[in-house]
């Protein structure tokens, strides 16, 4: 089984910010690149977020 580890404070803050501007792009405004691959930036968000848990220092 893997161990989890808590993500860097880097990791955490690249993620949240990729994400919150796929949000933004969603209901505020229009991003040209983020607002046409809204789910896909989404994934790559979130799968920064599991790499950094699944591997130290990440």
């Amino acid at each position: 089984m893997f161990k989890l580890n808590p993500p860097t404070n880097r990791a955490y803050l690249i993620s949240l910010g990729i994400a919150a501007a796929a949000v933004v792009a969603r209901f505020f405004i229009y991003i040209p690149y983020v607002s046409e691959y809204i789910f896909e930036i989404l994934l790559v968000a979130y799968g920064l977020l599991a790499l950094a848990c699944l591997f130290k220092n990440l």
